[in-house]
């Protein structure tokens, strides 16, 4: 994977924590709602990740509990997934 799309895979990766931020500053009344392009986001970064994971070389056990943790607590495991496996990754 080029280095370029990697450092685009990241700065997709850190989005949601960006957006979660903005969600929390806006006004009650605001009528623009950063939830949907949250989930969009979250839902897209969970097939990326899905995708790499099952392209990557690892023992099944291993890669049932990445699937697992990217389904419950997507939010803290994709940064972690992403150094780990995609930013140190030897072509």
């Amino acid at each position: 994977m080029p280095k370029f799309i990697k450092i685009l895979t990241m700065l997709l990766t850190i989005a949601p924590f960006i957006l979660t931020i903005l969600w929390f500053n806006q006004p009650m009344e605001s009528e623009f709602s950063y939830v949907y392009p949250l989930n969009a986001l979250l839902l897209l970064l969970l097939v990326v990740y899905t995708t790499i994971l099952l392209k990557t070389k690892m023992e099944k056990g291993k890669k049932l509990l990445w699937f697992a943790l990217f389904f419950f607590a997507n939010f803290l495991v994709f940064p972690v997934f992403w150094f780990l496996y995609v930013w140190k990754h030897d072509e």
